[in-house]
């Protein structure tokens, strides 16, 4: 607890409070401004004289002392992959494979090409006559 800006607060609060062109509303303000101050005053004597010891803060962590943690998160990590890796590679193979196999239904049968042009017949020989 920070006692000291507590009794610098406790002081500010003895010391009353003015509303300009209000002497009444003034006097009733600083009453009860300096009623608190005296009762926060009385709370912080009533403190032990224990000096107060900050806790020590921990060691800065590196990534070693990081990769401790793994086991605590694998399973949120895990379904983090499943979401965003594994379902959307799964539903494209399958949308393509889907298409793919309309397309392949769908599509007349096709008479076997000739492939002596070597390109696969994508070009069409010359016809000779």
């Amino acid at each position: 607890m920070p006692v000291a800006l507590v009794g610098g607060f406790a002081e500010k609060l003895r010391s009353g409070g003015r509303i300009p062109n209000n002497p009444a509303g003034s006097r009733i303000l600083s009453d009860y401004l300096k009623t608190h101050g005296k009762a926060l005053t009385q709370q912080l004597g009533d403190l032990p004289d224990v000096e107060l010891i900050a806790p020590d803060f921990p060691e800065r962590p590196g990534m070693i002392d990081v990769l401790g943690y793994i086991g605590d998160f694998a399973a949120v990590a895990a379904i983090i992959a499943v979401a965003e890796l594994c379902l959307p590679i799964t539903l494209y193979v399958m949308t393509y494979l889907s298409l793919f196999w309309e397309l392949h239904r769908r599509s007349p049968a096709r008479k076997p090409q000739d492939k002596r042009d070597g390109f696969g017949g994508m070009i069409d020989p010359p016809e000779h006559r």
